[in-house]
């Protein structure tokens, strides 16, 4: 039986988050390649004058740099004091 309930719901909520935030990044691609009528451009750094790309490039990019501090930092917190402490 899991020890941490809620901080795995909380990992599973964060990582699920990554996971949608990376796949968005991978249709902006595809969206701004097709835009250009350009197949090339989906490998092109021209891609990083697009708005709506760089967004949603950005918004993955942040929460990933995040990630790598929170997700040990959580999970010491839940082991060291308690789970429902770690998951608010």
């Amino acid at each position: 039986m899991n020890e941490y309930p809620l901080t795995s719901i909380v990992t599973l909520a964060l990582v699920s988050l990554w996971w949608v935030l990376g796949s968005r990044v991978s249709l902006a691609r595809a969206i701004y390649a097709d835009k250009q009528q350009n197949p090339a451009m989906f490998h092109s750094l021209e891609i990083y004058s697009d708005v709506g790309f760089m967004i949603a490039f950005r918004n993955h990019q942040n929460l990933s740099e995040h990630l790598v501090i929170m997700l040990p930092t959580l999970w010491i917190c839940a082991v060291g004091v308690s789970d429902l402490v770690a998951s608010i």
